[in-house]
C-alpha cells in the first residue's frame, strides 16, 4: 500500500519523437510434438513488435539521467501522444494549434488500451521494474500537432 505524497520526489520528462504503434496481444502457437504425439505450444511476439520495442527503449535510455536506477516505487505517469494534424483538416483546427489551444484526436487507435502498452511494457526494461507501480495515470490524451510526438512525465 501506499500513501500518495503531497510532494512527490522527483520528476521525468521523456520526449518521444514518435508515436508508439499499438502492441497486439501475444500470439500462440500449437503443434503436435512428433516424438511423444502430445499437443504442445508456445507463445511469442513479431519481430515487428520486438523491433518497435527495443527502438522505444534505446530512445528512452538516450533521455534517462546518468545516475537513473530502475525504480521500484510507486509513481504517478501522464502521457501525452501528438499525431500529425492532417492535411485535409479545417484551418480553424489549425489556427487553433497555433494559438496553443489543444485539438484533440477522436478516432482510432484506441487511447486505453493497446496504444499504452507497448509503451509501458518498454519502460520496464529501463524505468520501473514493473509497469504495476504506476499507481496514478494524472494526464492521458491524444492530441494532434504539426510533428508527432509523444510526451512522458513521470513523477517518483
Amino acid at each position: 500500500m501506499f500513501i500518495q505524497p503531497e510532494i512527490w520526489n522527483g520528476r521525468l520528462e521523456i520526449i518521444l519523437d514518435k508515436v508508439p504503434n499499438t502492441k497486439q496481444s501475444t500470439r500462440f502457437r500449437a503443434y503436435i510434438d512428433k516424438a511423444t504425439g502430445k499437443a504442445k505450444g508456445y507463445a511469442y511476439q513479431s519481430e515487428k513488435v520486438k523491433s518497435e520495442e527495443l527502438s522505444l527503449v534505446q530512445a528512452i535510455e538516450k533521455q534517462l539521467p546518468d545516475d537513473w536506477i530502475i525504480k521500484d516505487t510507486p509513481m504517478s505517469i501522464g502521457i501525452t501522444y501528438q499525431y500529425i494534424l492532417p492535411k485535409h483538416a479545417k484551418s480553424k483546427h489549425r489556427e487553433a494549434i497555433k494559438n496553443g489551444i489543444k485539438v484533440y484526436k477522436d478516432t482510432a487507435p484506441d487511447l486505453s488500451d493497446n496504444l499504452n502498452k507497448l509503451l509501458f511494457d518498454s519502460m520496464q526494461k529501463c524505468v520501473i521494474t514493473n509497469d504495476s507501480k504506476f499507481i496514478n495515470i494524472h494526464r492521458l490524451e491524444k492530441i494532434y500537432g504539426f510533428e508527432e510526438k509523444t510526451i512522458i512525465e513521470i513523477f517518483y
